[in-house]
């Protein structure tokens, strides 16, 4: 791993599939990556290409879904505990 870096725990745990989920993961591509997504619990095509440069950004599978590795990112990106310093960069 890059310096500054920590591993992702191993625990494979997938996160919630709520339509609230689906909000917050929407309200957070917003205040990262400035997505301007409209924030209704629908994931459509404009929320996966906001997550695929997310998690190009950080280094991640761009697949455009969530799972328990790009919650993990995205979580540490906020600030939420497990914080990341930084993004990968190129």
């Amino acid at each position: 791993l890059p310096s500054g870096l920590r591993s992702v725990p191993t625990q494979r745990m997938e996160p919630p599939r709520s339509k609230e989920y689906k909000k917050w993961l929407q309200t957070s591509l917003n205040k990262l990556m400035g997505c301007g997504l409209a924030v209704d619990g629908i994931i459509g095509p404009l929320t996966k290409a906001c997550l695929v440069r997310f998690q190009e950004m950080w280094g991640l599978v761009e697949r455009g879904t969530i799972g328990a590795e790009t919650d993990y990112y995205i979580k540490s990106a906020l600030g939420l505990p497990g914080y990341i310093e930084e993004p990968l960069t190129y």
